[in-house]
């Protein structure tokens, strides 16, 4: 299994009644391949974009809906980046699904080893 780590910038547009605003939206992402194609769940991504400069310059622009929009338009781009590269094709479930962190551990798993050097 290999994990790909990488960021890359989007921009996402907005009406704004005055025309379109452009936001560039920053992103670094992870996922998994294994034998060349993505590993369902495996992504995780963050993106980070300047909220407080679109709130003090469009004051009418909803956060709410905008940041909803803004995480569509990141999906929708890693989806397009895994299909182009050859790593998908269809549907994908980019994330995993939400577990309950309480819930039991893998047994059947075990813990990364940790070898110092001069050890055997």
């Amino acid at each position: 299994m290999i994990v790909v780590v990488d960021k890359k910038v989007v921009k996402h547009l907005v009406e704004t009644g005055d025309g379109l605003l452009e936001i560039p939206v920053r992103i670094s992402y992870e996922y998994s391949l294994e034998d060349q194609v993505f590993v369902d769940g495996s992504m995780k991504r963050d993106y980070l974009y300047n909220r407080q400069a679109i709130r003090k310059h469009f004051p009418r622009i909803d956060d709410s809906q905008l940041d909803r929009d803004i995480e569509a338009t990141v999906d929708q781009s890693l989806e397009e980046g895994l299909r182009y590269a050859g790593q998908t094709s269809g549907a994908v479930d980019l994330y995993a699904a939400e577990e309950d962190e309480e819930s039991a551990p893998d047994e059947d798993k075990d813990p990364p080893k940790i070898i110092l050097p001069g050890e055997s």
